[in-house]
């Protein structure tokens, strides 16, 4: 494997990543897409952590070096924004929720309240 190989295994990497954090920053993200690329991206990622790949970067030169750590690191803000987003989308689902809970509650305290329960006097 090649250096060129290594730097078109991270750029695919980051590409798929990229597009997570897209998709993740739409009004309504989908998640089936997002999880069809992360299965992608994974792939890679396996793929890219292989021996092979290890000895490969043990053998770069400096300036490659220097190349593949600006890739890598590329990479780490990527998941940390990725990250980021999907606290916050976990954060705003948790917000609806609670609204959403709220709002049946009150509706179930408005409806008792005007159709009261009276199915007791009715019974003999």
């Amino acid at each position: 494997m090649s250096m060129k190989s290594l730097m078109k295994q991270i750029t695919n990497i980051n590409n798929l990543s990229k597009e997570i954090l897209f998709e993740l920053n739409k009004k309504n993200p989908s998640f089936g897409n997002i999880r069809e690329v992360m299965i992608q991206r994974q792939k890679y990622i396996d793929d890219f952590g292989s021996d092979l790949n290890k000895n490969l970067v043990d053998k770069l030169s400096d300036g490659d070096k220097e190349t593949f750590k600006s890739y890598f690191d590329e990479f780490l803000i990527i998941n940390e924004n990725i990250k980021d987003v999907i606290s916050d989308v976990l954060n705003d689902h948790k917000e609806r929720l609670s609204v959403a809970k709220k709002q049946r509650k009150a509706e179930e305290g408005y409806n008792s309240f005007v159709k009261p329960e009276i199915s007791y006097f009715h019974r003999n």
